[in-house]
């Protein structure tokens, strides 16, 4: 794109003579609408077939996280893992379902309709598993029996937890990766006898004989089908995300998460509170009366119908404490998954494919002569150097601040001849206009403004920075999302980092062009161009050298691996995220573009943030640094500017050096007839319409260069004569050097500074004081530097 931006010379003279300019080695919006039509279009193609690339390709392709939601959780004694007797439901009576507080969310429906069993989890917030009709252990055939039976024959072979990794897995709620069912083995070697437990009524107790003998060790506790679910909303303080567990009272979390997870031994009473006034039907230890009416003429519900009477009571105080030895979890399988998204992929596709013709396009076209464009400093060098833009000419000691200031006054003109000399005291700075650090700064501190924002935001919900890159621990945005919009949004700081990175890259090139132009006010050096010739030389880069390109290179190459796994788009099957509590627009199914219980979100990890926010603070100030260092004295500094560039390039084909090689030629051409028609010297009358006059000179016309003489004589013959064939050059490469003082010149190590003229040129100046002549020469020029106080044009 940077040689699309680059102009031709046709394209920078014609902006000369509409007294603009354009850039020259620099990335230049100011360009891009100034040069011709073809280059503009091919460099609007490849800018926004890029756009979709930042946003889309990093997630074409994407690691899909699989978490189940639902387990099976079985409180036992160690020797119900090895053929000791059980009772199905246990001895704790309860029958999974048992509701949480006021049950007044299922009554009213039909108890016969299959919403009870297949109800969520989330809906009327179970604290007890999925409810089961008390019918079904009557059957030995019932699912319930069928689980209980197979998990005791099975579950001794199962993985073994210690406490803190079981608490981990199953209590903190994070979804199940490796693991499902679960078996909390308790430290109780007898087992538990139903009536050491339970005082129950004559009633209860003819129910419960026909299940669970009265006297006899049962080695069965509970067991119930449990879930876990994340959700979005409700989310407390120190968390990412809140998560329903409707098993979560049978593990003794009774409302105290953290609580369980920060203890080293794992004992709890079964039933809360809330759980005894239920199985017990009596009051609270608040006072609160929760209405449970016995109905004993249907000893399977406690209102008419309903298959939820827990038909207990006179729980016995302490009987039903437990103290967990260790767990055994069932291990699956747990496959990687990658996804791919083949509508973002065939929009990737689609814009390489364009930048590939746009680059094939460029490249054959931009190979002919004529659009030979001006890429790096000693391009433009070397063609303003063997042709000498009359527009600029005695401008010499005009650097691009002085242009630029003449530029924004509407009738200001830079007006051409002698100027006196004044020292510079310039550093590196001085090659960036202040309109680009301004720029370039506000966008680098909105974009690290935006990453101390969005870090500020997730410390307020949790309170610690969590994983490094992508997490199981870090927060999401709250926003429902589906696929296509959860990439735009975490790929949208890709596109910023791009646009900063540009501007960062901006700035080291103008500071290096700053350098590589000082190198001439200090010595004499080939000029570094595109196709060399002479003594000229080229490399592989464009601009910047390999010291400073790698490195941004690999800056880039880090920050934008940074951000994506900073802020990510993250995709899960299995159901713990799948649920409306994560995916509300969804619903169960999640994005509806991807399989059922497929849930899209975008997180975001503090800890990478941290890490940007201080990289990318580092980054910033290194410009600004390098910005300080001192430029030479004793020359002008364009900048990237091709007015100032031009100006300074006036070198003299009349000068020492090319005194023998005039001679050599034909003799019947005079000194002057070889010199191009720019340096034709021009009388004036006044001193003063020879300076710099930024402010003071007004017309009635737009801003302008202004050139000597009434009529304009220079501007005159740039626009009936200059061409681009063979008269500029752009058509006779083979053209013999020797004839070509200039382009000899420009071939050559240079240097500028004052270079010495023949007595008659100094002659044509009528000016109080000596006027010298300020350009580029030639080892036989000896050029000297200026000395403040002096006339030089």
């Amino acid at each position: 794109m940077q040689v699309l931006n680059a102009p031709t010379r046709q394209e920078v003279d014609n902006a000369h003579f509409k007294s603009s300019w354009l850039g020259i080695g620099v990335p230049s919006v100011r360009n891009a609408f100034r040069v011709s039509r073809f280059k503009t279009w091919c460099w609007v193609s490849l800018f926004l077939s890029s756009i979709p690339i930042h946003l889309l390709f990093n997630s074409a392709v994407f690691e899909v996280d699989r978490r189940e939601s639902d387990f099976h959780l079985t409180i036992a004694t160690e020797q119900f893992l090895h053929g000791g007797v059980f009772y199905p439901p246990g001895s704790s009576l309860a029958i999974p379902g048992l509701v949480f507080g006021d049950d007044s969310a299922i009554l009213g429906y039909d108890p016969n309709s299959d919403y009870f069993i297949e109800s969520t989890p989330w809906d009327h917030y179970y604290s007890y598993g999925y409810p089961v009709y008390k019918t079904d252990y009557k059957d030995s055939s019932s699912p319930a029996i069928a689980n209980i039976s197979d998990i005791a024959e099975k579950a001794a072979t199962w993985e073994r937890l210690e406490l803190a990794e079981c608490k981990a897995e199953y209590v903190a709620c994070h979804g199940l990766k490796k693991r499902r069912s679960v078996v909390l083995v308790v430290n109780n070697t007898d087992g538990w006898i139903r009536d050491d437990i339970w005082h129950l009524n004559e009633t209860e107790a003819d129910f419960w004989d026909q299940r669970i003998p009265s006297g006899v060790p049962n080695h069965l506790f509970f067991d119930a089908q449990c879930a876990m679910v994340a959700a979005l909303e409700g989310v407390s303080a120190g968390r990412s995300i809140s998560c329903i567990n409707n098993c979560v009272n049978a593990f003794g979390n009774d409302g105290d998460q953290d609580g369980v997870l920060n203890t080293t031994d794992w004992s709890y009473p079964f039933f809360d509170d809330s759980a005894r006034v239920i199985v017990n039907g009596s009051q609270n230890d608040g006072g609160v009366y929760y209405p449970y009416q016995f109905n004993y003429s249907s000893p399977d519900s406690y209102i008419p119908g309903s298959p939820y009477h827990t038909m207990t009571s006179g729980l016995q105080r302490d009987s039903f404490n437990l103290s967990i030895s260790y767990c055994l979890a069932e291990p699956v399988d747990n496959f990687c998954q990658i996804g791919l998204s083949p509508a973002l992929l065939l929009g990737v596709v689609l814009c390489v494919i364009a930048k590939t013709a746009t680059a094939v396009i460029v490249t054959i076209v931009l190979n002919r002569p004529e659009h030979k464009p001006l890429v790096t400093l000693g391009d433009a060098m070397a063609s303003f150097i063997e042709r000498p833009d009359p527009v600029t000419a005695g401008l010499c000691t005009v650097d691009q601040k002085q242009i630029r200031a003449a530029m924004r006054w509407k009738h200001a003109y830079l007006v051409p001849g002698p100027r006196q000399w004044t020292g510079l005291q310039q550093t590196w700075a001085a090659a960036i206009p202040i309109s680009v650090w301004l720029i370039s700064y506000v966008l680098f501190a909105s974009g690290i403004a935006t990453c101390a924002i969005l870090l500020k935001q997730g410390l307020s919900t949790t309170s610690f920075l969590a994983g490094f890159l992508a997490s199981d621990s870090n927060p999401f945005i709250p926003l429902s999302l589906n696929l296509i919009e959860g990439v735009l949004l975490a790929n949208s700081p890709q596109l910023v980092l791009s646009f900063c990175y540009l501007a960062y890259n901006n700035l080291f090139t103008r500071l290096q062009m700053a350098k590589e132009w000082a190198r001439f006010g200090e010595g004499y050096n080939p000029l570094r161009v595109t196709e060399p010739k002479g003594q000229q030389y080229s490399t592989y880069r464009l601009q910047l050298p390999y010291k400073y390109s790698i490195p941004l290179i690999v800056a880039s190459a880090f920050l934008h691996w940074l951000v994506s796994n900073t802020i990510y788009v993250f995709v899960s099957t299995g159901g713990f995220y799948g649920t409306d509590s994560f995916n509300t627009p969804y619903g169960d199914g999640g994005d509806p573009s991807l399989p059922a219980n497929t849930a899209v979100a975008v997180g975001y990890s503090l800890t990478s943030l941290v890490v940007l926010i201080i990289v990318s603070s580092v980054l910033v100030t290194i410009p600004p640094i390098l910005a300080f260092k001192r430029l030479p004295s004793n020359m002008t500094q364009p900048g990237s500017n091709s007015l100032a560039i031009s100006a300074a390039c006036h070198s003299s084909a009349i000068s020492r050096a090319s005194k023998e090689l005039a001679t050599t030629q034909d003799s019947s051409l005079s000194r002057f007839e070889l010199m191009p028609l720019s340096y034709a010297p021009v009388r004036t009358c006044s001193s003063v319409d020879l300076d710099i006059d930024l402010s003071s000179r007004r017309s009635s016309g737009k801003n302008s260069l202004r050139t000597p003489g009434s009529h304009s004589t220079l501007r005159s013959w740039f626009s009936e004569n200059r061409t681009v064939g063979k008269e500029d050059g752009d058509g006779d490469e083979d053209e013999d050097t020797t004839r070509n003082p200039l382009r000899r010149l420009a071939q050559s190590k240079i240097r500028w500074g004052v270079i010495s003229m023949p007595a008659e040129w100094y002659d044509e100046y009528g000016h109080d004081d000596p006027v010298e002549h300020l350009g580029f020469g030639a080892e036989e020029d000896k050029p000297k530097d200026p000395v403040p106080g002096h006339m030089y044009v």
